[in-house]
């Protein structure tokens, strides 16, 4: 691999987890997730791909990511439709999808073994955490309100009020992070 094709991984990876880390961010600030997030991680996904191709010889399976982005964002907007996920939410698991398409994890196995469905796993482990977390959150700040003298005086986030809707970016991003130092197409042989 030469020297260009190392430092654009490098700097891939390193987009990859800012943008994710972005992600999270406007996501408890905002309770939404920028298009420009997703946009680029489709955008950078296709960059260090050619790159890749060109620059090292890396042979990309095309079909298999671009297939694990069309079944995520399927099932995605399924789950949209029936209120399950917000939008924000479907796009970004569908571009982190892109990159981990349905190639075999060569590192050891996670839990099943391709990197797709590990991440999926993942998402749905940590969405379950910051379920428990938020709800147990929620019962706290609301028993504090009620000893309060002048709860009204209090501005609360909006996912700590009650009936409010997670912020599921936080559950799609951590893990994507965590994944990107395993794919091979990111950060997998970067980090032997």
């Amino acid at each position: 691999m030469d020297e260009f094709a190392l430092l654009f991984r490098y700097g891939a990876f390193g987009l990859f987890c800012l943008l994710c880390l972005v992600a999270v961010f406007f996501d408890l600030w905002k309770m939404i997730i920028p298009n420009a997030v997703s946009i680029l991680l489709v955008a950078l996904f296709f960059a260090n791909a050619l790159v890749l191709t060109f620059a090292s010889g890396y042979s990309v399976a095309w079909l298999s990511h671009l297939g694990a982005l069309a079944a995520v964002l399927f099932v995605g907007l399924i789950a949209y439709r029936f209120g399950v996920l917000g939008a924000g939410d479907v796009k970004l698991l569908s571009a982190v999808a892109l990159w981990a398409g349905f190639e075999k994890n060569l590192f050891g196995p996670l839990v099943i073994d391709y990197f797709l469905f590990d991440y999926l796993i993942l998402v749905a482990v940590f969405g379950g955490i910051l379920s428990i977390a938020l709800l147990v959150l929620r019962r706290l700040v609301v028993g504090l309100l009620l000893i309060q003298s002048s709860p009204q005086n209090i501005t609360l986030p909006r996912y700590l009020l009650p009936r409010e809707h997670m912020p599921y970016g936080v559950a799609i991003a951590l893990p994507a992070i965590y994944l990107a130092t395993k794919m091979p197409i990111l950060g997998g042989l970067l980090f032997l």
